[in-house]
Order: C-alpha cells, then sequence, then structure tokens
C-alpha cells in the first residue's frame, strides 16, 4: 500500500526543484507519475478500470486534450510539447489518483505526506527569515508561489481539523486534532511572512467560507480555535515583521496604486491577445511573443502574465479558457451538490468543504499570478480534485464505465501493449533530458576553449533531440568563434563552416522564428566575415540586428553589438540613437549591463550630455555593487573595469 504514496511524494519533492527551467526535474517527476500509472494498469488487468461520468472528469479531460490540439498551429512546436506535459501535471495527477485501487487507504498516506511536505516548507521559510535573514520562500525563486502552495495545503488542514469535531468518534480523534491544530498555525503562520496581499487575501476568504459551512456541524469551541489560530499567526508575523504585514494589506484600500505592476502587465498581455484571441499563440510561447508588448516600466521577468486566466487564454485560446472555466464550474456543482445532499456525513461535507476551499484559495490567487505554472501545486491540486470528486460521486451504479481489459486481451498482450504506450512519452522525456544535459556541457567546454569537444557535445545533443532552435544557435554561435581564430587563407575550410553556421541558423529559424539570438549571432557572423557573405553584407548584418530587437527591444546584447556596428562604419548619431531607445526600458541593475550602460555614458559625454552620462556611471556603480564586486581587480573583470572607466 505503501509504494503508491512514496511514488507520488517522490515526483511531489522532485517536481520542487522544477522552477521553469531544469527539464531533469520536470521529467523525472512525469517519469515517477508514469511509472506509477503503469503499476495502475498492471494492477487493473483483473479487475478493470472504473471510469467516472461526470462533468468534472469530462471537461478536465477535455482541456488536456485541447492543449494537444493547440500543439498543431504553435509557432514553437518543440516548446508548446514541453508545456503540455507540464500543465497536463493537473489532468494526470487527477486520473492517477481517480483510476488507482483502494483509494481511500491511499489518500491517508497522500494526505499525511503532503502535509509533512508542506509544514517542511513553511519550517525552512521561518529559518530562512529568523537565523538568515532572507526571503522566506523555502524552495521557490517567487515568494508568491511558496504562499500559495501552503495556502492548498493549509485549508484541507483546517477542514480536516473541523472535521475529526464533527465526527461521532470525536474522542478517538483528540490527538490527531491537536497535530492538526498546531500544523495549521504554522502554515498560516509561514504564509504571513511571505507578506503577499493575494496570499493572504485568498487564505482568509477560503478559511471564512470553510467556517461558514462548517459552523453548523462543529462546536463553536473549534471554530473559535481556528479563528484564533489565523489571528494569532497574523499578529505575530507581523510583529516579526515590524507591522510591515499589515501595511501591506492596507496598501490595497488604494487598488489602483497598489495594483499598478500587474496593470502594466495586464494592460499589454490584452493587447497581445487582441492578435489571435480565439485559437492561441501555443503553449509556452507567451514569453518569446510578448517582448514588443510590454510596458517599459514593467519589471517582472516576462514570462508570466500574472494571471492564469489570461495566459491560458493567450495561449491556448478561447475554447482553452472556456474548457477551464468549465472545470471550476464542474467543481462547484459537485461541491453544492453534495453539501445539499441529506445522505452525506457531517464530517465528509467538511472534508470535502477543506479541499474545496484550499482549491477556491487557489484558483483566486491565481487571479494576481501564475500558480498554474507550477508543477507542484498542479500535482497536489490534481490530487485534491481526485478525492473532492472521489466523495462527491453519488455510488450509483450508471455514474460508472467498468473497463475489463481481461475481455479483449490476453496477460502477455496486455502488459506489452501497457509498456508500449509508456515507451512512447519515457522515450520524449529521456531524449529531451539527455539533449540538455549535452548542450550544457557543450557551452561549458566552449566556455573554457574546448572547441572540438564542445561541438561533438552539441552535435550529440541534436541527434538526441533535433527539435530544439537553442542547440542549433548555440552550434552556429560555436562555429562563428571557430572562423574567428581561423587563419585567412584557409578560405575553402572558412568558407565551409560559414555556411555550415548560417544553415543551422535557418534550420533554427524555421523551428523557432522568434527566439531574438537567433538574429543577434546572424548579424555577427556576417559582421566579422564579410569577404565570406557578399557585397550586401552589412545591409543583412544590419537588417538581422533590426530583427532581433524588433522581437524583443530589451535585448540589450543586440543593442551593444549594433551599435557597435554602426560606430564601426562612422555612424554615431545612428549608435547612439540606438543605445538611446533601449534606455527607454527598465533594466535590473547588474554587471551584466555595465558594457551597455558604459558605452551608451561614453556617447552621452561625446555629445555634450554630462548630465546623462554621470546617471549611467552611477549606474553602472549600483550595478557593480549588486553584483557584489569588492574593487579588486581579477582577470574576469578586467573588461567591465574598462568600460567603466572608458564611460568617462
Amino acid at each position: 500500500m505503501w509504494v503508491s504514496p512514496i511514488i507520488f511524494i517522490a515526483a511531489l519533492v522532485t517536481a520542487l526543484f522544477f522552477q521553469g527551467f531544469q527539464v531533469d526535474f520536470l521529467f523525472a517527476a512525469q517519469l515517477l507519475l508514469l511509472i506509477w500509472l503503469l503499476r495502475i494498469f498492471w494492477q487493473c488487468y483483473d479487475r478493470g478500470f472504473v471510469v467516472p461520468r461526470s462533468g468534472l472528469a469530462l471537461t478536465l479531460t477535455l482541456l488536456w486534450a485541447w492543449f494537444g490540439i493547440t500543439i498543431v498551429w504553435s509557432r514553437v512546436p518543440h516548446l508548446s510539447i514541453f508545456n503540455f506535459w507540464w500543465l497536463g501535471s493537473l489532468p494526470l495527477a487527477f486520473w492517477l489518483y481517480t483510476l488507482a485501487p483502494d483509494r481511500p487507504r491511499i489518500w491517508r498516506y497522500l494526505a499525511s505526506l503532503v502535509l509533512i511536505m508542506g509544514l517542511t516548507l513553511a519550517l525552512v521559510a521561518v529559518y530562512q527569515l529568523l537565523l538568515l535573514n532572507e526571503s522566506p520562500r523555502s524552495v521557490f525563486l517567487n515568494i508568491n508561489l511558496h504562499a500559495a502552495l501552503l495556502n492548498l495545503i493549509a485549508l484541507p488542514t483546517a477542514g480536516y481539523f473541523l472535521a475529526t469535531h464533527a465526527s461521532a468518534n470525536r474522542d478517538r480523534y483528540k490527538r490527531f486534532s491537536a497535530i492538526l491544530a498546531a500544523a495549521f498555525f504554522v502554515l498560516v503562520f509561514a504564509v504571513m511572512l511571505a507578506r503577499g496581499r493575494g496570499a493572504s487575501i485568498a487564505l482568509f476568504l477560503g478559511l471564512g467560507l470553510l467556517l461558514f459551512v462548517a459552523y453548523r456541524h462543529v462546536p463553536r469551541k473549534a471554530v473559535g480555535l481556528l479563528v484564533g489560530l489565523g489571528i494569532a499567526a497574523f499578529l505575530l508575523a507581523n510583529a516579526i515583521w515590524q507591522g510591515e504585514v499589515f501595511d501591506r494589506l492596507e496598501t490595497l484600500a488604494d487598488p489602483v496604486n497598489a495594483g499598478v505592476p500587474r496593470f502594466l502587465i495586464w494592460q499589454r498581455a490584452w493587447d497581445l491577445l487582441g492578435a489571435a484571441p480565439w485559437w492561441g499563440i501555443g503553449l509556452g510561447t507567451f514569453a518569446l511573443v510578448f517582448p514588443p508588448y510590454r510596458h517599459p516600466e514593467d519589471r517582472s521577468a516576462g514570462f508570466f502574465v500574472h494571471n492564469d486566466y489570461l495566459q491560458i487564454w493567450i495561449e491556448a485560446g478561447l475554447p482553452g479558457l472556456l474548457l477551464l472555466i468549465a472545470t471550476l464550474v464542474s467543481v462547484l456543482w459537485l461541491f453544492v451538490r453534495t453539501v445539499r445532499r441529506g445522505d452525506v456525513p457531517a464530517s465528509t461535507k467538511i472534508e470535502m468543504a477543506g479541499l474545496f476551499f484550499g482549491l477556491f484559495a487557489l484558483a483566486l490567487h491565481s487571479l494576481v499570478t501564475f500558480n498554474f505554472y507550477v508543477m507542484t501545486t498542479l500535482i497536489v491540486s490534481g490530487t485534491m480534485l481526485g478525492r473532492l470528486h472521489e466523495l462527491g460521486m453519488h455510488p450509483r451504479q450508471r455514474a460508472y464505465w467498468r473497463i475489463e481489459p481481461v475481455r479483449w486481451f490476453s496477460p502477455a498482450a496486455y502488459r506489452i501493449l501497457t509498456l508500449l504506450v509508456f515507451l512512447f512519452p519515457l522515450t520524449y522525456f529521456a531524449s529531451v533530458s539527455l539533449s540538455a544535459r549535452e548542450t550544457e556541457n557543450g557551452i561549458e567546454q566552449a566556455k573554457q576553449g574546448f572547441l572540438i569537444e564542445a561541438d561533438k557535445s552539441l552535435v550529440r545533443a541534436s541527434r538526441l533531440y533535433p527539435y530544439a532552435d537553442n542547440i542549433l544557435v548555440s552550434r552556429a554561435d560555436l562555429y562563428r568563434h571557430v572562423l574567428a581564430k581561423m587563419p585567412q587563407w584557409a578560405q575553402d575550410e572558412r568558407r565551409t563552416l560559414f555556411n555550415q553556421s548560417r544553415e543551422l541558423l535557418d534550420e533554427a529559424q524555421r523551428l523557432n522564428p522568434l527566439r531574438p539570438v537567433n538574429f543577434l549571432v546572424r548579424g555577427t557572423l556576417l559582421q566579422e566575415n564579410p569577404e565570406l557573405a557578399g557585397e550586401d553584407w552589412a545591409e543583412r548584418a544590419a537588417s538581422a540586428f533590426q530583427h532581433a530587437l524588433r522581437l524583443n527591444p530589451r535585448f540589450y546584447a543586440a543593442r551593444l553589438t549594433y551599435a557597435k556596428f554602426l560606430l564601426a562604419r562612422d555612424k554615431t548619431n545612428e549608435a547612439r540613437q540606438v543605445l538611446e531607445d533601449g534606455m527607454h526600458y527598465w533594466y535590473p541593475e547588474y554587471d551584466d549591463l555595465v558594457p551597455y550602460f558604459a558605452l551608451t555614458a561614453k556617447l552621452r559625454a561625446a555629445a555634450g550630455d554630462g548630465e546623462g552620462a554621470k546617471q549611467l556611471r552611477e549606474k553602472i556603480d549600483r550595478s557593480l555593487k549588486n553584483s557584489g564586486w569588492k574593487w579588486v581587480p581579477r582577470p574576469e573583470q578586467a573588461k567591465l573595469l574598462e568600460a567603466r572607466r572608458n564611460s568617462r
């Protein structure tokens, strides 16, 4: 009985370390979930599958299928396939729990393990703040996502606490009830330490509605204890932050000013939606399409809309949004219908209320953040949906389909077919993961100067997964560096390498026409090899740089390279204009920006704008300070220090 819960918690913990980039963790978690699915298929050969006929099961499955269909018209199919598996963690977790035999016993283990994980994350956050003086976000890069996951666990914990008091054997659960009360306090305390306004509102609104539903079924003392624990957790966190938790919530009295950062994103995301409102631009492509639309003062990373419903609409089209809303409505209808039934025990209704309002808090919070793009949260939500669905389904025979493989397949044929179906995603996961590992090796080898070894690694990466454009761009850029080191007299070899680089860039552009670095490498390749590029090399190089900036106006590396290209052709005014156009955008101040700031400051000073040059030199100093520089020259710092001096 412990096998499935162990596989589940292993997948959950692995998914915690997937922050959107580390593909190994994503695919390892998915592989563990698929192993659980394989185990379920193995177990159900003789006993058969019990498939529910419900609105929730239908809408969630249709949403998953629609995500797959949108891959057909995505401009970057390989990225959309990746996101299909990522977002598909929610329906996959739902169906894993729904199809699993002996679900009630499994749920006890799963719920306990999830609570332990939540408490661990909460305590890590407390440790980070109180002892390390760091942001209390546990393993998450974004503190709001940390708070959202704890909300998702805290409200069901409150529900189970109340359910023990509604049980006919409440004395039997006294010790368990005390543990749940303490766990609820720790989780709420950690959420309050995060100081997230959206997470705090979602938590307390969900708790208030949970108490409203449970009030008639539990002693008032239990309700009062939960309220007291919530208030105590808030006051303690507020005291530790010296009043900042309350101050943050108080800013909501002026929602216009409080929501400015989000409004900037939503306004421009709405403009992007107008380009493809019906069928979407493709899962996972928002970050590539959005840069030309971004507001100059937008300080987000630019990967997410910070409103999951709007992002699903943009990426999966109107059908995707409608299916998502239909899924939420199905959950609501299932909950309301069950709570109104007279034959359902009060403890079951309260358990359902805890699960429902945990999911409700997540859905509400997703209006201002991107919880639907967090794999751990999706897995927990999918499992909770499965349990909620199990409790809410009426035990009527006609509410289910029964599928019995034993009637159509022999044991050997069934297991072979199951393994073949399992091997399809396994092959995909393995090829992408190994390709990503080889790509990382190749880039690291190139940085160390081992160019031949780097090329071999990148070639292996392409063979493992030939649909990733970033590998091709990396190879093309590697060949560009090799060309710079080759003697001029080796014209035949140089021309061959130049053509290979160009072909790689063409293929990468076919696979992904939205990646601006492709055009930066293309323009630089033409600029550095005019004798191989043809008479119109300068026009084509300029066009490539300009196209890179159209794709992403904040791409400062392309601005800097293009400006240097123009300066080399004695077009000083145009070069300065290219640099100044980029200064309208907000940039984080760190050392990578120093060369860009330095050249702009130098051109400002040459044009007589001493005050503007001074402002940029101050930015340079702040950028170096923010990056932890000690002003002790080291080899890797020499170029940036020289750029700073030259900016005067």
